[in-house]
This record gives structure tokens, sequence and C-alpha cells, in this order.
């Protein structure tokens, strides 16, 4: 099942993977309210927010799965 969100972009970050370091994690921030979020993106995605501005807001695309109650960021809207 598919959602979309508005967020408020605040951050983009890569770093090495805790469990092998030879790889690389990448994590967007963003802020709904007063809550932020880190959410583990892929690197295409990851570079889409290269020119998106501190504070603006995005409509992002989540994938929910209700077998494993869990959630997948998967692109902008």
């Amino acid at each position: 099942m598919t959602f979309n969100a508005k967020f408020k972009f605040l951050n983009r970050e890569s770093k090495p993977n805790y469990k092998d370091p030879s790889k690389t994690d990448y994590y967007v921030l963003f802020m709904e309210g007063a809550s932020t979020e880190s959410f583990l993106c892929t690197p295409d995605i990851y570079s889409l927010f290269a020119n998106v501005a501190f504070g603006e807001e995005v409509d992002l695309v989540f994938d929910y799965n209700p077998r494993f109650r869990s959630i997948r960021f998967r692109d902008i809207a």
C-alpha cells in the first residue's frame, strides 16, 4: 500500500554502514511539526535532495507493508 505525506526538509547525510564500513548508508532528515524523522534511502533518492532548500516542504511517497508493519521511503511526489 502506497501513501503520501508532507514534511519539511532539514538535511541529508551519508555515512559508512555500521556492519560493513566499505558500504555507504544514505539518510534524509525531515521535520513534521515538532518531530523529526530520518529515513534511510537509496543513492538516487539521496541525490534528488541536493537542490532542495532547508525548510522547503516536500511531498514524499511511502510504501507500507502490513505483514511486517514496515514503512519504506520510496520517492518524491
